[in-house]
């Protein structure tokens, strides 16, 4: 949007309709600079002027005129014939002036101001969509366990002691979040347990395993924040991060450190969403450890296999403490795959796949692969 032009157009409307008498301004169209001169063989009359078109209406007429900086320079009549003014007949030539204006893809006032009022209107959505992004809340399910044994109530001590019967996220600002309880009796209370100790962009990054284990992968989380005096062993090494989710809803997961490397492991904490699933047993239990050691274990081989991998990712089956049921090329990094060379979505590829035949992974993948090429080329004959 050129404000520039809008305030200047703008500001020769206001003065037409402050000089004219029972005129009506409907519109400025702007042709910006066009070449005066007659072209002769010796130029010397040439200037460049900024031209724009007036729309008006007087005693019912509608009236088109084209101005420049000393007034009309020509008129439009009821055929659209462009006549030039006598004031400038012997100063230009008309079938240049005419080129020109024909070339020029003009603006007007009233389209400039659709654009900005358009603009104001989209700036201001977007301002309110962060606004409610921003104060978008999230409550933790605090009863649903969030390791094998261990609900948030459990890990945070004081939502029992302090009779705390919900807890819930609000961001504070675009690097800061807090939790807080509410009791019985509706009140808000701080839970002094939880310290924010990293704001936007952390240096740490963490391997997070989602809820089905199927996904293990490192990211750097937006927060993270520590539980204090917490009942989980190795208390002081665990706490939660928050990430901002679909539609600006924040992600919790609760962490797991290895102080010997400061490096950190996570798995999603469950919220209040009646569309969330429940996190898996086998994910509970890959972050109910008794000793910090094992954490570092778990780490570890989550790093050799994300390292290995072209897509940055592995599953839980190959970090677990069960070397009988690792998968060395995952099955659904493989489905990925061949997904995208079918040109298709993974879920329209798993239908396909889970009906083929095949005593592996690769064979199944093949048959669907050949099932599906076979439906294409059918298609088109």
């Amino acid at each position: 949007m050129d404000e520039e032009l809008l305030d200047k157009l703008q500001e020769i409307k206001v003065n037409l309709e402050m000089s004219s008498s029972g005129e009506k301004i409907l519109d400025i169209v702007y042709y910006g600079k066009i070449n005066l001169s007659k072209n002769d063989t010796e130029i010397k009359n040439m200037t460049t002027e900024e031209v724009h078109l007036v729309k008006k209406e007087k005693n019912g007429q509608m009236q088109y005129e084209f101005h420049v900086k000393d007034g009309i320079i020509a008129t439009v009549g009821e055929n659209n014939e462009i006549t030039i003014s006598e004031k400038y007949k012997e100063k230009i030539n008309e079938k240049e002036f005419f080129i020109q204006l024909a070339k020029v893809k003009p603006i007007s006032l009233e389209k400039l101001k659709q654009i900005d009022e358009h603009e104001h209107a989209k700036n201001e959505q977007l301002k309110e969509k962060q606004q409610n992004t921003n104060n978008k809340e999230v409550e933790i399910d605090i009863n649903k366990k969030i390791t094998k044994d261990m609900t948030f109530a459990d890990l945070v001590p004081e939502v029992k002691t302090k009779n705390i019967q919900q807890v819930k996220i609000r961001r504070i600002d675009s690097t800061k979040f807090e939790f807080y309880g509410i009791d019985s009796n509706n009140n808000e209370i701080e839970l002094q347990t939880l310290e924010q100790t990293q704001g936007t962009n952390p240096e740490n990054e963490i391997v997070e395993v989602n809820k089905d284990g199927s996904d293990v992968h490192k990211n750097k989380v937006l927060t993270m924040i520590k539980i204090q005096k917490g009942n989980n062993q190795g208390y002081e090494n665990e706490g939660f991060t928050i990430d901002i989710g679909t539609y600006g809803i924040p992600e919790i997961n609760y962490y797991r450190r290895d102080p010997e490397t400061n490096q950190y492991t996570s798995i999603p904490v469950n919220t209040k969403s009646t569309n969330q699933k429940q996190t898996e047993k086998e994910v509970r239990e890959y972050a109910t450890k008794t000793k910090n050691i094992e954490v570092g274990d778990n780490i570890k081989k989550a790093n050799n296999q994300i390292q290995q991998n072209p897509q940055e990712k592995t599953v839980l089956k190959n970090i677990d403490d069960d070397p009988n049921n690792d998968i060395l090329l995952q099955e659904q990094i493989l489905i990925e795959k061949a997904a995208k060379r079918c040109k298709m979505s993974v879920e329209s590829f798993k239908q396909e796949y889970e009906k083929a035949e095949g005593k592996t992974v690769y064979e199944k993948i093949e048959n669907a692969e050949d099932e599906i090429n076979e439906q294409f080329r059918n298609l088109r004959r």
